[in-house]
Order: C-alpha cells, then sequence, then structure tokens
C-alpha cells in the first residue's frame, strides 16, 4: 500500500519541478533573440573601416606626435555633434587591440545592447513588481525590438557605437536615478550618463530633459527640500553643459563627412529656410522616421506604411500619457508608469532632432528612411508595449465591463507587433549579410589604394581613397594595402573553382573614342563559402619573371546573391533558365577595361576570385590571349598555370 501511495504521488512531485522550470524556460525566450544576434554579429562583422570610421584619423596622427593631441580635438565638432565620447571609446580600443579595432568596437556596440535590455528588465521589475509574472513576456518583446536585425547599418558599422550608446545612456539614468543608494552617488552617474549621450549626439540633450520628471516624481528622496535642490542642480549642470557646448559651435569635419554641409556652419541651422517653407514637411519626416523600423520586410510602400505606422505609435503613446495625467493623484501609479513615458519622448523627441538636421536633404522625406536611423526608434518601440500593457491592465480595475475585451485586445496587439517584428528580423537578417558582403568588398578595393590598379565598384565611396591612405601609413588598415599589383601578394588556394561555382565566359575588344577597351563578363562564387567573391583579380601573364600582374579589380554587380534561394523557388516552373542559370544571374560580374593597361602586343590574360576571410585567390575557368595592338581576342584551352606561373 506505501508503494501505491508513494506512486500516486509522483506525478504531484513532477509537476512542482515543471514549476520550477517553467520561469527559465519562458526567459529563454528573452535570450533568443541575444543568442542570434550573437551568432549574426559573429557570422557577418568585418574588421575594417567604412566611411565616417576615417574621421577618426586626424586623433591617430596627433596620438603619433607627444603633445599635439589636445582636449579640443575630442570636442570639435562634425555639422552639430561633438562626438567626444566616441572618439574616448575608439582610442582606448585601438590601445587594448590594436589589429582589430574595427571588430572591437562593433563588438562594443553589441555589448552595450545587452547592457540596455538589463536596464530595461530593472525598469520592468520597477514598475510591475506586483505582477512579475508578466515580466518575461515584455522582456522578450523588449529583446526582440533592441536586437532587431533591422538596425544593421549601426551594428555591422563600427563607429556607430555612439548612436546605440544612447538607448544605453537613457535607460542608466532611470534606473539609477531609482535606485536607493546615496543622493550624491545617484547625481553623479546619472549626470556622467547624460554627458556621455551629450557628446555622443546633440540628440543626447534630450537624456537631461525627460529625466526630470522622473527625478521630480520617480527618485527616492529624504525629503522635499532634497528633491528641489537636486533638481535644480541637475537643471544648472545641464544650462552649463549647454552653453559650453554650443559656445562658438562651428562645423569643423572635412567636407568628406559633412553631408556636403560647408564648414563653420551646422545643417540644423541650414535646415530652417526648408522647414519655414513647408512646416508639415517635418513631423511627415519624423513620423516617417518613427514607422520605418517595422515596416521594412512587409509587401507595402515603405513611404506610405511607415507614415501610416508612425502615426498610430504617436497616438498610441498620447494615448497612454492621456490615461497618465488622468490617474496622475494615484502616486504608485504615477510613479511607476513615469519612466515609460519618458522613455518613449526621448524616441519621439530624436525623430524630431533629425528631422530638424536632415529634413533638408530630401525633397521627398526619403531619408527618413535611412536604415541607420532605424536605432532612433527603439526607445518609442521598448516603451510602446508596456505603456499599453500598464494602461489596460489599469482600466480593467476601473471599467469592470472590459476586463473581457482588453485581453482580446492585447492578443490582437501582441500577434501584429509579433508578426511585423519577425518579418523585419527577416529582412534585418538577410541585409546583414549583404551588408557584410559590401564592407568586404569595400576592405577589398583599400588594398589597392596605393598601386596605380584601376578599381570598379568602390563601396567606399569618393573622397575616401586619401583617408584610407593616412589610415594605412599609421597601420590602422588590416592586412595593409599592397605594395606592389603582383598577384603573388595573395596565397592561393590548391584548387581553382569549377565551372559550376564560376566562368569567365567572354572577353571582346570594342574601339571607343579613349581607345581600344576590353569588356569582359562572367560570374564567381567561392567554393564552400555560399557568397560571391569579395573581388575579381583580372590579371595578365609577365613573362620577365613568370608572375600574373593585377591590371583591374572589379566585382561581381548583378542582383544580391542572398536573394538566390528565394529566386530559385520561386522562378523553377515560371522562369526558363533552370537554378544552376540562375546561381550565374545573381553572382555575375561585367568589367570593362583599358587595354593600354596591358603590355603591348599579345599577352595571356586569366580571372581569379579573391575571399577576404581567407585571404586567398581562386582561378576562375576561362582564358584569354589578347592582341593589344590589333584588338583580338582568343580564347585558349587549357590551365594557366602551365605557364610556369604556380606562386
Amino acid at each position: 500500500m506505501s508503494e501505491v501511495t508513494n506512486d500516486s504521488s509522483f506525478p504531484t512531485s513532477r509537476f512542482g519541478a515543471w514549476k520550477f522550470v517553467k520561469p527559465w524556460l519562458s526567459w529563454l525566450l528573452v535570450l533568443w533573440p541575444v543568442l542570434t544576434m550573437w551568432s549574426l554579429v559573429a557570422d557577418s562583422a568585418v574588421n575594417a573601416p567604412f566611411r565616417t570610421d576615417y574621421l577618426m584619423v586626424p586623433l591617430f596622427e596627433k596620438l603619433e606626435q607627444p603633445g599635439s593631441l589636445t582636449m579640443h580635438d575630442f570636442f570639435s565638432a562634425q555639422m552639430e555633434h561633438r562626438t567626444a565620447w566616441p572618439r574616448v571609446v575608439v582610442l582606448v580600443l585601438h590601445k587594448l587591440w590594436p589589429g582589430k579595432y574595427h571588430l572591437a568596437q562593433i563588438w562594443f556596440s553589441f555589448t552595450l545592447i545587452c547592457l540596455t535590455l538589463l536596464n530595461v528588465t530593472m525598469l520592468l521589475k520597477k514598475s510591475v513588481a506586483d505582477l512579475s509574472d508578466k515580466i518575461w513576456p515584455l522582456a522578450a518583446i523588449s529583446a526582440l525590438v533592441l536586437f532587431s536585425p533591422v538596425q544593421f547599418g549601426v551594428i555591422l558599422w563600427p563607429v556607430n557605437h555612439l548612436l546605440i550608446g544612447l538607448a544605453f545612456f537613457l535607460t542608466s539614468a532611470i534606473v539609477v536615478w531609482q535606485k536607493s543608494w546615496p543622493v550624491w552617488l545617484r547625481f553623479s552617474i546619472a549626470t556622467l550618463c547624460a554627458l556621455c549621450a551629450t557628446l555622443s549626439l546633440t540628440s543626447g540633450f534630450l537624456v537631461w530633459i525627460v529625466v526630470v520628471p522622473v527625478i521630480w516624481f520617480c527618485a527616492p528622496m529624504k525629503d522635499g527640500k532634497t528633491r528641489v535642490i537636486v533638481t535644480a542642480l541637475w537643471l544648472l549642470v545641464f544650462a552649463v553643459t549647454a552653453a559650453l557646448y554650443f559656445h562658438d559651435l562651428k562645423n569643423e569635419a572635412p567636407p568628406e563627412f559633412a553631408l556636403g554641409q560647408s564648414e563653420g556652419k551646422t545643417s540644423t541651422g541650414s535646415n530652417l529656410d526648408a522647414i519655414l517653407a513647408n512646416p508639415l514637411n517635418l513631423p511627415k519626416f519624423a513620423l516617417g522616421l518613427l514607422g520605418s523600423s517595422i515596416t521594412r520586410g512587409l509587401n507595402l510602400n515603405l513611404s506610405d506604411a511607415s507614415l501610416n505606422v508612425g502615426t498610430l505609435m504617436v497616438l498610441l503613446y498620447l494615448t497612454c500619457a492621456g490615461w497618465w495625467l488622468r490617474r496622475f493623484s494615484d502616486a504608485d501609479f504615477r510613479r511607476r508608469m513615469l519612466p515609460w513615458l519618458a522613455i518613449g519622448l526621448y524616441g519621439i523627441g530624436t525623430a524630431a532632432a533629425i528631422s530638424l538636421g536632415r529634413m533638408r536633404f530630401s525633397s521627398s522625406g526619403s531619408m527618413a528612411f535611412v536604415t541607420r536611423y532605424a536605432n532612433h526608434t527603439v526607445p518609442l518601440l521598448l516603451s510602446l508595449p508596456v505603456l499599453l500593457w500598464m494602461t489596460g491592465t489599469d482600466l480593467k480595475k476601473w471599467i469592470p465591463s472590459l476586463s473581457a475585451f482588453i485581453p482580446r485586445v492585447f492578443l490582437v496587439l501582441g500577434v501584429a507587433f509579433a508578426t511585423v517584428q519577425f518579418a523585419a528580423w527577416n529582412y534585418g537578417a538577410q541585409m546583414m549579410g549583404q551588408w557584410s558582403s559590401s564592407a568586404k568588398r569595400s576592405a577589398v578595393n583599400t588594398l589597392f589604394y596605393k598601386i596605380n590598379v584601376p578599381r570598379e565598384f568602390d563601396p567606399n565611396g569618393k573622397g575616401m581613397e586619401k583617408w584610407a591612405k593616412r589610415a594605412d601609413d599609421l597601420g590602422l588598415i588590416r592586412p595593409p594595402m599592397l605594395k606592389s599589383a603582383r598577384l603573388d601578394n595573395f596565397h592561393e588556394n590548391p584548387s581553382p573553382l569549377n565551372e559550376t561555382q564560376a566562368r569567365w565566359s567572354s572577353l571582346h575588344v570594342e574601339k571607343t573614342d579613349a581607345g581600344l577597351s576590353g569588356f569582359g563578363a562572367g560570374n564567381a562564387v567561392l567554393k564552400k563559402r555560399g557568397r560571391v567573391a569579395d573581388g575579381i583579380f583580372l590579371t595578365y601573364f609577365d613573362t620577365g619573371d613568370n608572375h600574373w600582374e593585377i591590371f583591374t579589380v572589379t566585382q561581381v554587380n548583378t542582383m544580391p546573391f542572398y536573394l538566390m534561394d528565394t529566386f530559385c523557388r520561386d522562378l523553377e516552373f515560371t522562369f526558363s533558365p533552370q537554378p544552376p542559370e540562375l546561381l550565374a544571374a545573381v553572382s555575375g560580374f561585367q568589367t570593362r577595361f583599358d587595354l593600354a593597361k596591358l603590355p603591348r602586343g599579345i599577352c595571356k590574360v586569366a580571372a581569379w576570385a579573391y575571399d577576404y576571410d581567407a585571404r586567398a585567390v581562386s582561378l576562375i575557368p576561362g582564358f584569354f590571349e589578347v592582341d593589344t595592338l590589333n584588338g583580338t581576342v582568343k580564347e585558349l584551352p587549357g590551365d594557366p598555370h602551365d605557364l610556369g606561373a604556380k606562386k
């Protein structure tokens, strides 16, 4: 009988164990976006500078000259921003990881997002302490927002930790003020957070403003007099900071980094005429910016959808703010909801600030959809689910008849939000791969800046070459730029690509006004890499000392390779080429080069695919003989290695 009793109690014990395990399984949903983003960053991050990263080069140059680096170098303005904090971070990371400091900046950004999620979780615990079982769903939504790969243009761009840090400094200041630590300690830490935000971007000034009500209504103080003194000191430090910040504020950034802004002027000042001419464009720009991050990946018109979603988000925020004012006399409800209102207000204010500074660059408002601006919508997206949940929960207490209706509304809103977030997530994950490919191609072109080799399709854009050369002189480019165009600067993969992966399919010569030009076409996919070549080197065989000399660097330049799987599935029976031909279509290159770059007379040419990760070249099938005098081309059989140029 005793055995039967013990057996009958076993399910109860098992259920008790499940109750213990269940909360931890729930929190795995919070960690899933973190771990997934970690994997995406590990696959996509490239240790190479890109455009604005070169703005730090003068700092490194002065660092090499003892005594020449001054405080002004840190606080000088780039347009309307004094980016002292990011400059300090870059120098420290370079000191710690001199060969990989660009990669270190990307992981620093990832760390800041993790710390922001920790801050948000602490704020959730503070706001919904009496309903702790509801924290993990809100934390999961917050993780999905914070780690969304739609922010690929910020996360994978090394220096853009200056944008990601804003949400961290904001939430840190709000968390610190609600602690029970000594007032002087809270004031010091929160002031440091506000200063770091201000010295990252001008919109960081909003941290000072939105934190004021948190200090007044939420921060524990021993009495009213202390609260008045602390608030007054906070505003005083803010005023002093603003006075110092705007004193003699003028753009000191080189033209390449100033978005067309002339030296000595800030873009916000130049934008006033455009705003006054059409004031309605300002809210349209801001609302479109707020809605753009969660409308990507949907089969909708981005401009209209972003404006509609941004408008809806602001209306929902205002509804929650209105209910907060209606319930203002409830000190506990006021205290719990106010931090989230502050975070949302920061997001709306930042969108308005960006509109002030950038609206003039786009008469149609399309600049509101620049992907790096997606990060600025994060505060509003973080706050809205919490505000709606708190408002709805409170409404049920005051209007019992809504008790059955509000959960259904929560379900509909939750499913809609999750749907657009996952659609945006899929889009962002694909774009992270595309960004990584672009960064590698940019890094490949950078290798050739100091030698006279024509480069086609340079993602770095105009004006960056001189800055890259200065960076290379300081040892900031890894691997360093080439000193010659010899192919044996790179090691060769033991086996060439095969024709199912790559082919230099055609080459012909045409006479143009500039002389004879070669036109080539082909495709190139790296073996066992699942991506297109990071660079394609056209070479001729130098018979002088039997080596291949690079005379043109080109790139795969057709449709994005990451769409191949989708196209293969969708076009299998509706599009005449079968998947192998489609593979060639999404990895194709076309090139044009001046025959004067080749030796006079008859020479043999071959193409090589470059793998940036492996720092290796692979021979692309296709071998030609060119007569540069007569302009004739003949395709050759055999292996170019037979020329005796094996490295």
